[in-house]
């Protein structure tokens, strides 16, 4: 619509549309953001995109530090660095995965081009 809007101005000159889409967007429904919701969105924002290092962290990592199940590409990893993602499965968040098997399958994404650690 703004686009819409926005074409239609250049032509005629009138730019009425324009103000009125802009400030319904942008003015009649602006959220403030509190600090939790704010943190969502940052966190929402930094698991985005292609990722070529998953830890899956499960059960009581927390107590055992071998609870944890990752998947890297290592070629994707040397050529742009490292882009990790990890995902937090422990007792104490709001997810809970017990079984390692499934924590390597969901670290692993079942992508064929992902290798367990210590596979090369």
């Amino acid at each position: 619509m703004l686009g819409a809007a926005l074409e239609y101005g250049k032509a005629t000159g009138d730019w009425t549309w324009w103000q009125r889409l802009l400030d319904f967007v942008l003015v009649d429904h602006r959220v403030d953001l509190s600090p939790p919701r704010f943190r969502f969105f940052s966190l929402a924002y930094e698991e985005t995109g292609p990722k070529n290092l998953v830890r899956v962290l499960y059960a009581d990592y927390d107590q055992d530090n071998e609870k944890y199940a990752e998947a890297r590409e290592v070629a994707a990893i040397s050529a742009w660095g490292e882009a990790a993602l990890d995902l937090d499965c422990r007792y104490s968040s709001a997810v809970v995965l017990e079984d390692p098997e499934v924590a390597q399958l969901l670290a692993s994404g079942c992508w064929p081009g992902f290798r367990r650690p210590g596979s090369g």
